[in-house]
């Protein structure tokens, strides 16, 4: 019998060990919302006007940056909460941008402010 409940508790002990948020995902607190990953390449700068905000991703109509392949026109942008905290959302508002091109050939701001 006491053989039987130390198995249970090693079991329920390791059961325990084994929740929780992993290596791969931090704890986030309650009410916590993720930033933006890591800087990694290369950043951009652009110019443009809000077209509409659909969360997570902000349509802008753009000025042309030839040193990212971007043509002037309306593209999206992936945007994160500490990017777009204090930044003009709103559709029509003029904005200066910071973006870079992401692994599946998308972009993501990484910096929004009125201009």
């Amino acid at each position: 019998m006491k053989l039987r409940t130390l198995a249970l508790l090693s079991l329920a002990a390791v059961s325990l060990a084994a929740c929780g948020p992993g290596k791969d995902k931090p704890h986030m607190g309650k009410g916590e919302v993720p930033g933006a990953p890591a800087q990694v390449g290369e950043t951009f700068n652009g110019v443009g006007v809000v077209a509409q905000e659909k969360w997570p991703v902000l349509t802008i109509d753009t000025e042309a940056v030839p040193a990212a392949g971007l043509a002037a026109g309306r593209h999206d942008f992936r945007v994160f909460a500490d990017v777009v905290a204090e930044a003009p959302g709103d559709p029509g508002a003029r904005v200066a941008f910071t973006f870079r091109k992401d692994a599946a050939g998308g972009y993501q701001l990484t910096s929004l402010k009125a201009r």
